[in-house]
């Protein structure tokens, strides 16, 4: 692949070569460490490619071996260039892309956070805002060092960040204090406190994953303001189906739904005379 990045960048040739006496023309390259390539034989002669450089020093070997040859089909950048060359607007653009291409990739476009568990992207993102790290800034002012003590210090479950520019995007993989995070939501529920999950909203139930508790609604289903949707008490059951005793939670579930949300506006049009 790399090569014929190469002979493409230098140009070539495709030619079809005739005379009397072809198999040492073909000799002779191979003895002066002339490359062709893509040799075929057809018809009492031989086609093959051979770059610019090669073409300019086959003339000593033509009048040695007294063949000659005709040019098939040219490939290669010095002919695009040359069939360009007085399309002045042409070259412009082509250099004002180039320069424009260059200047974007000396900014930040996107801001890569991995790792995160229980922050999310947008809240880590915007606390980076708040401390003048931000898409579109310049990389040569970014400092990762600095960015990854500002997560540790600013975050007290962030315990390692680690953070790189990669092309125009600044990834940031951190790991949380998973521990912590885990104490913090067994605190909210040390009081044994059975807590629900109600619904603040009309709507119809698209998805619901229950973690902790009893749910009372299924996907498609249609719930109202007010309708619990995980309940805290969850029932022990017998042998018979009968619910002997209860076991109390505080709910804990993913629940999505479709809802309508009312929107009203207004513009005023200035009508000109």
């Amino acid at each position: 692949m790399l090569i014929d990045k190469l002979k493409y960048l230098q140009g070539y040739v495709k030619v079809k070569l005739y005379g009397y006496a072809p198999e040492r023309f073909l000799n002779l390259c191979s003895n002066r460490n002339i490359l062709i390539w893509n040799l075929e034989y057809e018809d009492g002669n031989y086609i093959f490619c051979i770059s610019i450089k090669g073409l300019k020093s086959l003339k000593p070997i033509l009048k040695k071996t007294r063949t000659t040859f005709v040019i098939l089909e040219r490939y290669g950048m010095p002919f695009y260039l040359h069939r360009y060359r007085k399309r002045k607007l042409f070259a412009v653009g082509i250099l004002v892309c180039s320069l424009l291409l260059y200047t974007m990739s000396l900014f930040v476009w996107k801001i890569q956070v991995e790792g995160n568990l229980h922050r999310t992207d947008e809240g880590i993102i915007k606390f980076l805002e708040e401390h003048q790290i931000y898409h579109g800034m310049p990389k040569s002012k970014i400092n990762c060092e600095a960015i990854e003590e500002l997560l540790r210090t600013g975050y007290e479950d962030i315990i390692w960040a680690s953070v790189k520019v990669e092309g125009t995007m600044l990834v940031i993989d951190i790991q949380e204090n998973l521990s912590t995070n885990q104490q913090a939501e067994e605190k909210k529920t040390e009081d044994g406190t059975p807590v629900d999950i109600v619904s603040d909203k009309d709507a119809v139930i698209y998805s619901i994953l229950t973690r902790k508790g009893l749910p009372q609604v299924e996907k498609g289903a249609e719930v109202h303001k007010g309708d619990v949707l995980v309940e805290g008490r969850i029932p022990v059951i017998n042998d018979d189906g009968e619910a002997t005793a209860y076991q109390y939670c505080s709910s804990d579930a993913d629940i999505m739904g479709i809802t309508d949300y009312p929107y009203d506006d207004s513009f005023f049009v200035r009508l000109s005379g």
